[in-house]
């Protein structure tokens, strides 16, 4: 199979706690559609990665947003440990990570890995079909974002896991590539340098802030468009999920870990809409659970529920107890910014563009615009800047020559 064969491009854009993909006809490169089409649903980006087992973590029941959901009914009606609810299993493949997230016994994270691409993979398939019927997948190319630090041998357990999937086969290998996230990144934000006036030999950081990892890499603006690598790209994980987690943990301080393990499972959408809340108003909140969590009430017991009785079932969440929560992440996103700037000579970074759901964070805007606009002449977060990554990965699939040179972040030795 050869280049020319191909006539598609498939982005994938498998993250820790949300994944989506995006298309494109070599033909029409600059028409990239991100679907948004998720077991019937409609207008969202992306989909939960999750997936929903049976007792033996043999078969898939549900995945995405549905294993959620359909989680909830199943144990308000059986046995809860009947099934298997397997998040974040992303995480199993940084090897740097100590604590992480937590498998049933013997379940060996590479197959949950797998199967949920083969489900993705069927919804890719659909897609295509209804777009350019007749369309064999040997004919379309698949590129996968992959964190910045992810060293190779990491790379080869995705590929393993993309190969038993079906994506590819021993006769369509080639039909693989991964680019680094803040490549992808780098790429989508090509569109909008023109709105900044970024000019050729001028260079731009980018930081793509996800749910699981924040990515960094700076480049520079070459002559047709193309990206030259001026650092090596950097990394870590402070995404948005650790600001979540240590939600979680204060909300269970205050009704009972239980408690709010017995809110996650029989109300899942009204905890997500609480989290959401949080996430982006970034303020004091009076958290009546009587409106807004009364599925929560009936789990809480002992001293904690005579002292939420006498509070009228209120929580107050102060804004310190909020900036506790975000500031661990953000101060070492902050930290991760300033190590890049201080890796070329001062002034030279032109502009600095956020990428990644954790960018909508209105605290995490300010907080970077406060600490690096004296640095910094301009700091703009590009349009829905969810799908970065994934329409950035496309454009690579289109035109692999529009990375004109890498810095090559391993050194390898031979005896």
């Amino acid at each position: 199979m050869t280049s020319t064969d191909i006539r598609v491009v498939v982005a994938i854009d498998f993250g820790t706690t949300y994944s989506g993909f995006a298309c494109a006809n070599k033909i029409n490169p600059d028409e990239i559609e991100t679907n948004t089409r998720w077991s019937g649903r409609e207008g969202l980006p992306k989909t939960n990665t999750a997936l929903l087992y049976d007792a033996n973590c043999d078969q898939v029941l549900r995945w995405g947003e549905l294993a959620l959901f359909q989680e909830q009914r199943r144990r308000k009606n059986q046995d809860a440990e009947q099934f298997h609810i397997i998040e974040r299993f992303k995480l199993h493949l940084d090897n740097k990570m100590k604590q992480k997230p937590q498998l049933p016994i013997m379940f060996d994270y590479k197959k949950a890995i797998t199967d949920y691409l083969i489900k993705m993979k069927g919804v890719i398939e659909e897609t295509l079909e209804r777009r350019w019927p007749g369309l064999s997948l040997k004919q379309v190319l698949f590129v996968l974002s992959v964190p910045a630090e992810w060293l190779p041998d990491t790379r080869a357990v995705l590929r393993e896991c993309v190969f038993r999937a079906g994506f590819i086969d021993e006769d369509t290998h080639s039909n693989l590539e991964f680019i680094t996230e803040p490549e992808a990144a780098a790429i989508h934000c090509l569109s909008v340098c023109n709105e900044h006036n970024l000019e050729e030999n001028d260079t731009f950081l980018v930081v793509d802030c996800g749910g699981g990892t924040v990515d960094l890499t700076v480049r520079t603006l070459l002559a047709g468009n193309k990206l030259r690598e001026v650092t090596v790209r950097t990394g870590g994980l402070c995404g948005s999920t650790f600001v979540d987690e240590e939600f979680l943990k204060f909300l269970g301080r205050k009704v009972g870990i239980k408690a709010l393990g017995a809110f996650k499972e029989q109300a899942y959408e009204d905890l997500q809409k609480l989290i959401h809340r949080f996430f982006y108003e970034f303020e004091p909140i009076e958290l009546d659970l009587e409106t807004n969590c009364s599925a929560l009430i009936p789990y809480i017991s002992g001293e904690l529920k005579d002292k939420l009785e006498e509070e009228d079932w209120v929580i107050d969440i102060e804004y310190d107890d909020v900036k506790n929560m975000f500031d661990p992440a953000i101060q070492t996103i902050i930290r991760l910014i300033d190590a890049q700037l201080n890796s070329v000579p001062p002034n030279k970074v032109k502009a600095m563009f956020l990428v990644g759901g954790f960018s909508e964070s209105p605290y995490l805007t300010r907080r970077i615009k406060e600490s690096f606009e004296d640095r910094v002449q301009t700091i703009a977060f590009p349009r829905n800047p969810i799908a970065a990554i994934v329409k950035g990965a496309v454009s690579y699939g289109l035109n692999m020559q529009v990375i004109e040179s890498r810095i090559i972040p391993w050194t390898f030795g031979i005896e």
